[in-house]
């Protein structure tokens, strides 16, 4: 998988596969994912197939009123990240059965190297 970095939008490459980290600060941070690859029909290009995912991490906890404030308490006891993260999996145009096959594949892989990496490198410092 090929890492690069960009600062505009405009920037991005027309195909593969791009990860945008947000909420960067916060324990676990959630991933967007544009996928954009070409698409063959009998060995010619026929467009290309195009998905979106999110990869958002939900804290356990419930949201209670304190000092007349409302605050978000999380739970003593948290679920893993493998557990926390949950998929949104949109814009699936021009799909076929074997690009969304490949799709979820890569959105597993960025899941667990988002959890492995990252998220390992924040807990040594």
């Amino acid at each position: 998988m090929d890492i690069i970095a960009v600062k505009r939008k405009c920037d991005y490459p027309r195909e593969g596969t791009i990860v945008k980290l947000t909420h960067i600060k916060d324990d676990c941070p959630h991933a967007e994912i544009r996928f954009n690859t070409p698409r063959f029909e009998k060995g010619e290009r026929k467009g290309c197939s195009e998905g979106l995912c999110y990869l958002h991490y939900t804290p356990q906890g419930e949201w209670k009123q304190v000092n007349g404030d409302w605050k978000f308490i999380k739970a003593p006891i948290q679920q893993s990240a493998q557990e926390g993260y949950f998929h949104s999996i949109t814009n699936t145009y021009g799909m076929t059965n074997e690009g969304l096959k490949t799709m979820t594949n890569q959105m597993l892989e960025i899941k667990n190297i988002l959890i492995h990496r990252v998220l390992a490198n924040r807990e040594e410092n």
